[in-house]
């Protein structure tokens, strides 16, 4: 199982190892699941019917970081296979050959190294790339009370969640708290000042309009409040900002973003959300009940009925 709090040393094979689920912890990519469908969620991490999904963007990703954060590892963790297409006979005995290694065709090659220029092409990038560690985890154990909707650490003293983060308060009474244990795993940290995470993307990183909606879309604020308060709680000097270093998969370019208050705010809110849910459905051995849903308008087209 993995260790409580921060560690700078732990593989990544150790860290996506998948364990019983009183040993698992459970990752950001698998809370948004979790808002988005507890079926699939149980199906892919609870009772394992799902195989982890794998294909070239995967592939390009690891390599783009990996090229940024730890450049060191690139001859060891990847091959390239110089072939056209990632199926057929050759494809297959390529694999076979490079067991343990990330896959690579030529063109995948291409498009990392496009992100990877985008980067270093960028010095506000490169500079907030110095100074701290790449691949840090954080591992935390959390507490939950479904009667009251409240989520709890144990840590130096009993913490709850409120909206702006981590606060001090009494003991909870141990009222069948479920117990959640969840993980973080930071691209690169600067202790005491921000956590950094890199990301490709298809739309215009430069315009602002655009990075809204793909933060939103993706959750991406879910996963920038998520690692801020689990690292928090372990660390002597806490970090309010969180940095989005984006790379275009087709023009090339990079720009990076921070987080405001009230982006934290909102992923603080779907990330606790997805924790309650979680552990009620924990506590209730995963049974899935047929309910009626209610459906109200998204906020644009309340337009249509304003007064």
């Amino acid at each position: 199982m993995l260790p409580l709090g921060v560690h700078k040393d732990i593989p990544i094979e150790d860290y996506h190892a998948q364990h019983s689920e009183e040993e698992h912890f459970f990752s950001s990519s698998q809370l948004k699941t979790m808002l988005q469908d507890p079926e699939v969620f149980y199906r892919k991490y609870i009772s394992c019917e799902e195989e982890k999904e794998s294909n070239s963007a995967f592939d390009i990703g690891h390599y783009f970081h990996t090229a940024i954060l730890e450049p060191h590892l690139l001859d060891n963790d990847f091959a390239v296979f110089k072939g056209k297409i990632r199926r057929g006979n050759a494809w297959e005995d390529f694999l076979k050959q490079n067991k343990g290694k990330i896959p690579l065709t030529l063109l995948d090659l291409e498009k990392g190294k496009l992100l990877v220029k985008a980067v270093k092409g960028s010095p506000i990038a490169m500079k907030m790339l110095q100074g701290g560690s790449p691949e840090v985890s954080c591992m935390t154990e959390l507490f939950v009370d479904l009667s009251e909707s409240e989520i709890y650490a144990k840590k130096e003293g009993w913490k709850r969640l409120s909206h702006i983060g981590w606060v001090d308060c009494e003991e909870p009474i141990d009222f069948g708290l479920v117990s959640i244990k969840l993980k973080v795993r930071a691209d690169y940290i600067v202790e005491g000042k921000y956590i950094l995470d890199l990301k490709s993307s298809s739309s215009n990183v430069k315009n602002e309009s655009d990075m809204r909606h793909t933060t939103s879309k993706y959750s991406y604020d879910l996963s920038a409040s998520l690692y801020l308060d689990l690292f928090n709680l372990w660390m002597d000097e806490p970090m309010s900002t969180f940095l989005w270093v984006y790379a275009s998969k087709s023009t090339g370019t990079s720009k990076t973003w921070a987080s405001t208050e009230k982006i934290l705010r909102v992923g603080r809110a779907k990330w606790k959300k997805a924790v309650i849910e979680l552990a009620k459905y924990k506590a209730d051995k995963w049974e899935f009940v047929d309910e009626l849903g209610w459906l109200t308008p998204v906020g644009y087209d309340l337009e249509w009925i304003k007064d």
